[in-house]
């Protein structure tokens, strides 16, 4: 969640203790729901990217092993 976003939501969380209409409290309600999940989207996102890194550079390393291997023994 991006600095403003994360100002944002905090506002829109402060200012759902003092709304006074129904109307008032659903629209920050909403708000606040499609927030946490463009945040949880985010969170995801960033995880299965540095996962795929990860294993991407495991991988590779496991190659040149083999490939280091497989010279000295030929």
């Amino acid at each position: 969640m991006a600095l403003s976003s994360k100002s944002a939501f905090q506002r829109h969380k402060h200012w759902l203790q003092h709304a006074k209409t129904r109307s008032a409290r659903h629209k920050i309600m909403k708000f606040l729901r499609e927030q946490a999940a463009l945040s949880a989207a985010d969170i995801t996102k960033e995880v299965v990217n540095n996962f795929i890194v990860v294993n991407l550079k495991i991988c590779q390393t496991v190659q040149r092993v083999s490939n280091l291997c497989g010279r000295k023994y030929l």
